[in-house]
């Protein structure tokens, strides 16, 4: 379930009310490492960053591209 850290950068109600209702973001990202369960936490942790739900707290691209597994 998002919580409010999740959504505080959605600003139209209708918006906000398919989210909830749908369930969007979380789910999918956490489906998604769950399948990766043979990864490093190190790795697991960078990709988990880069589908951060809510853009503001999202790693940037320059960020993801500091990383160590950038360069591998």
């Amino acid at each position: 379930k998002m919580n409010k850290h999740d959504l505080s950068f959605i600003r139209s109600k209708d918006a906000l009310e398919y989210v909830q209702s749908n369930n969007v973001g979380k789910e999918i990202s956490h489906t998604f490492l769950e399948k990766l369960k043979h990864i490093s936490p190190e790795l697991k942790a960078i990709l988990k960053s880069m589908l951060e739900f809510n853009p503001y707290f999202r790693v940037s691209a320059k960020e993801a591209l500091q990383n160590k597994y950038s360069t591998t």
